[in-house]
């Protein structure tokens, strides 16, 4: 893939903006020309990046998704028997919460405010690979998993999903860390104290 240069960036980075602040104002059919107003750019510096909004759509989805899929991402796998044992949080549980916050403008349009079903379904499949990956690298024991495999990869699925909609929706009444922290331990032992 070809570097932009800070010109470019600068633009792509405008037409993201744009872009998001016209789905906010709930304009219900966007135009390039509307876009480009909002942006300050031209629709030839339009054109030069993308065929088409549906284009610049699919390109902030996966701008976003990637950085994503990087914060979940888990480089040093730890059985769960050590997270218990030491009441560390996975690092990539902050991550998440801190991924999600940094680009909280997009992610309160997308899944919150204009939510966009291709966007949600992809967050979903992300995080529902992460959790797979968890179930595998904390090496717990099948024996003791009391319900069916990809049930409790659904079941937490949306637990993480609806989760971040909360946390969204509460205004981030928490920190990365406390969301975190309050997933974890509900995932490790459920809602209520022993």
């Amino acid at each position: 893939m070809a570097k932009l240069d800070p010109r470019q960036h600068r633009s792509k980075e405008s037409m993201y903006d744009a872009y998001l602040d016209l789905l906010a104002d709930n304009e219900a059919i966007i135009s390039v020309q509307q876009l480009c107003t909002r942006a300050g750019i031209t629709r030839p510096t339009f054109y030069k990046q993308y065929s088409d909004l549906e284009a610049l759509r699919l390109d902030i989805h996966n701008n976003l998704l990637s950085k994503l899929k990087k914060a979940l991402t888990i480089n040093h796998p730890i059985p769960m028997a050590d997270y218990e044992a030491s009441n560390a949080l996975p690092e990539n549980m902050v991550l998440l919460f801190k991924h999600i916050y940094q680009h909280r403008y997009a992610y309160e349009i997308l899944l919150v405010n204009q939510p966009d079903a291709l966007f949600i379904n992809d967050v979903k499949s992300i995080i529902r690979q992460f959790i797979i990956e968890g179930i595998r690298y904390s090496k717990a024991q099948e024996r003791l998993v009391q319900v069916d495999r990809d049930f409790l990869i659904s079941y937490t699925t949306g637990a993480y999903t609806e989760t971040i909609l909360w946390w969204i929706k509460n205004n981030y009444s928490m920190t990365a860390e406390e969301a975190a922290g309050s997933l974890f331990k509900m995932a490790l032992k459920g809602p209520y104290s022993s």
